[in-house]
């Protein structure tokens, strides 16, 4: 068995070379220099035509932080219902109260205008002071997957808390390690969490924007999983 990689890409031109070099799922984005806003809807088209493998769209409108009001949270869930009618298979969101907990009453919302599609709680996550109790809302919510680095920099430091979130999970969410996934720790990060999957941008050094080394994922593709999850 070889983990699933998903690799988050920025637009069509990031969405083609990773879809080329293999890749089992994608992220799409914009502006991943300011780590990934909502897609234009063209690339989002352009990037179905192009691949069949599943897409996950981004749904972020700004990057000032993860609280939302009640106007913006509306052309959210207008935005969320335009990308899914142009081809989204899921959406990847999160919305935050101004105390730093998962906003219920919206993400219950989400759920409900998105009960066909892949849901996935994306970064925000790790502002949670309780992950663990956040993972229970978001099994009671229906949320499909957490995208994570268990609340440290990177999925390699938060190794232990991931393997904890996925003991716990039971099953009942998927649990995405992302931030920091490079071919040098890709095998580490798995036998560490016991993850089966891997979330990336294995990007190229000194590109704008950001694109996908496809040497990286096709390095990344040929793991093994060592054991049973």
């Amino acid at each position: 068995m070889h983990p699933l990689i998903e690799v988050c890409v920025e637009g069509f031109a990031g969405a083609q070379i990773a879809s080329n070099a293999g890749a089992d799922r994608l992220e799409l984005n914009a502006a991943l220099s300011l780590d990934g806003l909502t897609p234009t809807l063209e690339d989002l088209v352009a990037t179905k035509r192009l691949t069949s493998v599943p897409v996950i769209a981004m749904l972020r409108p700004h990057a000032d932080g993860f609280y939302y009001d009640r106007s913006t949270q509306g052309s959210m869930l207008a935005e969320l219902e335009r990308l899914l009618a142009n081809g989204a298979d899921g959406i990847a969101v999160g919305g935050l109260t101004q105390a730093g907990e998962i906003d219920l009453e919206f993400m219950c919302e989400l759920r409900k205008l998105a009960s066909n599609a892949t849901l996935v709680m994306h970064r925000a996550f790790d502002q949670l002071s309780d992950q663990a109790g956040g993972l229970e809302q978001l099994i009671d919510l229906g949320f499909d997957r957490v995208l994570t680095s268990g609340g440290k920099a990177t999925a390699e430091l938060g190794a232990s808390q991931l393997r904890r979130l996925v003991d716990q999970s039971r099953r009942q969410i998927e649990i995405l390690p992302g931030a920091g996934i490079r071919t040098e720790n890709a095998s580490r990060i798995l036998e560490l969490t016991g993850c089966d999957q891997l979330h990336g941008t294995f990007k190229r050094p000194f590109t704008d924007p950001i694109l996908p080394d496809p040497m990286a994922i096709a390095a990344v593709k040929k793991l093994k999983l060592s054991r049973i999850r």
